[in-house]
């Protein structure tokens, strides 16, 4: 239990030290290195596989939150993302990132997936 608490104690200390990078979003790697949210606003469930591994379903009007370096342990970058109803396999949309990027989020909607940057992200924000 101690190990959980100082593990943390050190990954928020490493977010919250050091100087805030102008000039847009920056990679996040004291946080745990690359992060991308699956957002779904659609009305079913989403698959989410990266490089053929299956990471997770997405429940409608939830998200996934999936970090580089933090358990569960991710395939290594870079990453090729497929999104796919849950239901049939039906592909919805797919993405790559080669890591040492800014932080992204996949949103899932009825109109289609959009990539664009992490909204919740920001210097120094775990």
């Amino acid at each position: 239990m101690k190990a959980i608490v100082l593990v943390t104690a050190v990954l928020i200390g490493a977010c919250a030290a050091g100087p805030v990078p102008s000039g847009g979003p920056v990679p996040s790697n004291a946080c745990g290195g690359f992060r991308l949210a699956v957002v779904n606003q659609g009305p079913e469930r989403v698959a989410v596989t990266i490089n053929d591994t299956s990471v997770g379903v997405v429940e409608p009007g939830m998200s996934l939150m999936l970090v580089e370096w933090l358990p569960p342990p991710l395939p290594r970058m870079p990453w090729s993302v497929v999104l796919a109803r849950a239901s049939d396999g039906a592909e919805l949309g797919r993405a790559s990132f080669e890591g040492g990027e800014a932080d992204q989020q996949l949103v899932v909607s009825t109109q289609g997936v959009e990539r664009g940057p992490l909204k919740s992200s920001s210097p120094g924000d775990c």
